[in-house]
């Protein structure tokens, strides 16, 4: 799941055509206001929309980058840490 703000949500929606699966990817988002009124939007895609993304967003719209990133690292870390436990179990 990406988590970044309407902000940078509408930035990088602003840069991808319409037809793009990228722009449907972040169209499918859900926003949500932390107290208060500190907007957020969740994105929940697969990990092969979300690299579809980063790759526009690093030679478009570079202040999405890192939101994606981090989303990424995090699903690593996830599987990285799934592997070591089947490993010991």
């Amino acid at each position: 799941m990406l988590k970044i703000s309407v902000r940078v949500y509408l930035g990088l929606l602003g840069r991808l055509p319409l037809v793009s699966r990228e722009y449907a990817v972040l169209k499918t988002s859900i926003i949500e206001s932390p107290p208060p009124g500190n907007y957020n939007v969740e994105i929940l895609c697969e990990t092969e929309d979300a690299k579809l993304l980063l790759d526009h967003a690093q030679y478009s719209y570079s202040e999405a980058v890192p939101y994606i990133e981090h989303a990424l690292g995090s699903i690593k870390s996830h599987q990285q840490q799934s592997a070591v436990l089947r490993g010991v179990c």
